[in-house]
């Protein structure tokens, strides 16, 4: 069984001088945590090279920070989930349910789960986390997602709708949503969707493809 998520493709910067020491203000940390000068500035390099997707650059930056902050390990945790690194990621993860971050853990472990095909446990912890983040619009997504491949097809397109109206431009969730609707047999609606958002041609075959390979998750598999 394919994991979660695979079917169809897929998640700070200034400075200032002085001779005293300066709190890196521009961008606060996560959870209301004040990072210095120094640790701010290391941070945000850390952070361009994962939105560049350089994600083992990005770990080797956030090892040059003197202390661990909350933002720290927010990021390893990322970047250790996007280079497959399931155990030291958890192991992260679990450290940040106990701060703001819950929901961001929660849903980090959900996927987890989910890419080791432990679908029960991946369930538990993305309901968590949109428990926790319910205006978030990527994990709104991913347990719509997990609801689809349980057959829960009406769940899942609230969950789609939900994430679209929170960004109208997650174009996963429009996706997924279709896929949603296709199986559904809405075909007006699955129409309006590639209308909405100008899809062409070879992204319409990536959908039809999705849709024609997709196989729900069975009993057994969800409750493993």
């Amino acid at each position: 069984m394919k994991s979660l998520l695979v079917l169809i493709p897929l998640i700070l910067a200034g400075c200032s001088s002085s001779q005293q020491p300066v709190e890196y203000t521009q961008s606060p940390g996560a959870c209301n945590e004040k990072l210095s000068q120094s640790q701010g500035m290391k941070l945000s390099m850390a952070q361009q090279a994962f939105s560049k997707q350089q994600y083992y650059s990005t770990l080797a930056m956030l090892k040059k920070m003197e202390t661990t902050s909350v933002s720290q390990s927010a990021l390893q945790a990322k970047a250790l989930l996007k280079t497959s690194q399931w155990d030291e990621a958890s192991k992260v993860y679990d450290r940040l349910l106990d701060t703001c971050l819950k929901g961001e853990a929660a849903h980090g472990l959900g996927l987890i789960s989910a890419y080791r095909q432990n679908y029960q446990q991946a369930g538990k912890w993305l309901r968590l986390a949109v428990d926790v983040e319910p205006d978030n619009s990527a994990i709104r997504n991913d347990y719509g997602f997990f609801l689809l491949l349980n057959d829960d097809t009406d769940a899942a397109k609230r969950e789609f709708l939900t994430a679209l109206e929170l960004n109208p431009n997650n174009h996963r969730s429009a996706k997924n949503l279709w896929l949603a609707l296709s199986r559904d047999n809405d075909r007006k609606g699955a129409q309006s969707l590639i209308k909405r958002y100008g899809w062409g041609y070879k992204e319409n075959r990536e959908l039809v493809t999705a849709l024609r390979s997709f196989n729900p998750l069975s009993r057994e598999e969800t409750e493993q």
